[in-house]
């Protein structure tokens, strides 16, 4: 039985060697929590400091296992071949659950270990139950996200995404207000009462590992095994049914859809329209990673409203209106990714050149994402500001956001649309490079707006300018390309 555990482990590890391996991400994961153990280190109690220690590593965890490690829990690629061999599904599942394990040890470490280094006044037990118990917590987050997947199935996708996404705010936000908070409560009982994140895992956890207990090693020891045996033990979630559910997102557009197709799509734009129309947002990956980059910053400037009024709030508003065309090229990235890459043939073999399938995608992401993201916004402005102030500022910022799309979309999108395996995709996450110049350019232009658009005229009539030179410049370039054809 051992030699073939061993062996299906280190076939699953000689498979993940051949492409992206996860691992290479431990060393960022180090630095992160060493930068943050420096800055609290001395300046804070020890129930405080590991708190923030097991928050950081936390986050660390959880949301590579939400994005791009999301497979590794999940049922295995080589199902069918598995079930042709001789082994039993109890040795596939321990061989599954060891390779998570080692996967997350390492995880674990990185965000924990220089944490209990760099602790002031810590005896070295203390150190060692800090590194434990990021290790307990770590195989526990992933014993939970395997529980959520198999229970929740083909609602699972969305669950997640609502999970990520307050992750990541979470994460903003604490990077932020982290310090003062680790500051200002020094012990469990500082906690306001009934504050939510009074019952936090990583706080009540920070107890186990800072204060004296007879109970702490058992607890370390609870935790581990019961988290490394619901791993073993807990099915692999197999992937949802493939669903055509109509949201309601996708019911409420569908004037708008037949009427981009009568006014604004040629014929041989349609066919590649469609296709990322109805079938990209059925796709779990691009859910998973694509929503949270709109939803995020988002809620992050939402925040920072609830406290500012007047001309202060009307500045916040533009930047959170024209904040989306910074986000867009890297949601657009994500659209060549799909579970059935197999299936290019068909856009391959398409008698569309690349410059019309391309064109189709680009109008499909406008109508199924900018648009009701925009309607969202105009709405939410109008209810903070006025109907006068959204109808100023936000057919610009979305014909803004469409001329982004377009003009980025060459150096975000390598591939056609849901053509590339989810562990392939390319993600261009420079941030000093194109990206600083799209945000640079976008700050200056919401601060313009805010000031120099005088009325809601001006607004609609800047946006429609906008769209009127994004279709010259479309023109132009088909018409050099069919000169070029000749």
């Amino acid at each position: 039985m051992l030699h073939r555990i061993r062996a299906l482990l280190t076939a699953r590890l000689q498979a993940q060697g051949k492409g992206k391996s996860p691992i290479a991400a431990l060393w960022s994961q180090a630095l992160l929590a060493a930068a943050g153990a420096a800055i609290l280190r001395g300046e804070v109690s020890a129930w405080a400091f590991a708190a923030a220690a097991l928050c950081v590593s936390a986050f660390s965890v959880a949301l590579p296992l939400l994005g791009e490690l999301a497979p590794l829990l999940g049922d295995d690629e080589s199902g069918d071949w598995l079930k042709s061999q001789p082994v039993r599904a109890l040795e596939v599942r321990i061989a599954r659950s060891a390779h998570l394990a080692l996967l997350l040890l390492g995880l674990g470490l990185a965000s924990g270990l220089p944490w209990a280094l760099l602790a002031v006044d810590w005896s070295l037990e203390q150190r060692a139950a800090l590194v434990l118990a990021a290790l307990g917590q770590a195989w526990t987050i992933a014993a939970v996200l395997v529980l959520v997947r198999s229970a929740a199935r083909d609602r699972a996708t969305w669950i997640l995404v609502g999970v990520q996404t307050a992750l990541w705010s979470l994460a903003i936000l604490g990077s932020v207000f982290g310090p003062r908070l680790a500051l200002r409560f020094s012990t469990p009982e500082s906690l306001p009462t009934g504050w939510p994140l009074r019952l936090a895992p990583p706080l009540r956890l920070a107890e186990v590992v800072a204060l004296e207990t007879s109970w702490r090693w058992t607890t370390l020891t609870a935790l581990i095994v019961l988290a490394l045996g619901l791993l073993v033990f807990l099915p692999a979630p197999q992937e949802g049914r493939a669903v055509r559910n109509v949201s309601l997102t996708s019911l409420a557009l569908t004037p708008l859809r037949r009427l981009a197709r009568r006014l604004w799509m040629r014929p041989s734009e349609r066919a590649s329209f469609e296709l990322v129309f109805d079938a990209l947002p059925l796709e779990p990956d691009f859910a998973l990673r694509a929503y949270p980059l709109l939803a995020v910053p988002l809620g992050f400037v939402f925040v920072g409203l609830r406290s500012e009024a007047g001309s202060e709030r009307d500045t916040l508003l533009a930047l959170l209106l024209f904040l989306p065309s910074l986000y867009l090229p890297l949601l657009c990235a994500h659209v060549p990714l799909s579970r059935s890459a197999a299936a290019r043939w068909i856009l391959e073999t398409s008698p569309m050149d690349r410059a019309q399938i391309d064109s189709g995608a680009r109008k499909a992401v406008a109508v199924r994402f900018v648009l009701p993201l925009y309607l969202l916004l105009g709405a939410s402005c109008a209810a903070m500001s006025g109907l006068d102030f959204a109808l100023r500022l936000t057919p610009l910022a979305a014909a803004t956001a469409w001329f982004t799309l377009r003009g980025s979309w060459k150096m975000f999108v390598r591939d056609l649309p849901l053509s590339v395996d989810p562990k392939e995709v390319h993600i261009n996450m420079d941030w000093f490079g194109p990206l600083a110049g799209i945000g640079l350019g976008i700050a200056i232009l919401a601060a313009l707006a805010a000031r120099y658009v005088p009325s809601p005229t001006w607004g609609i009539g800047l946006a429609i300018a906008a769209l009127a030179l994004a279709e010259t410049v479309d023109a132009r370039a088909r018409e050099r390309a069919a000169r070029s054809h000749l």
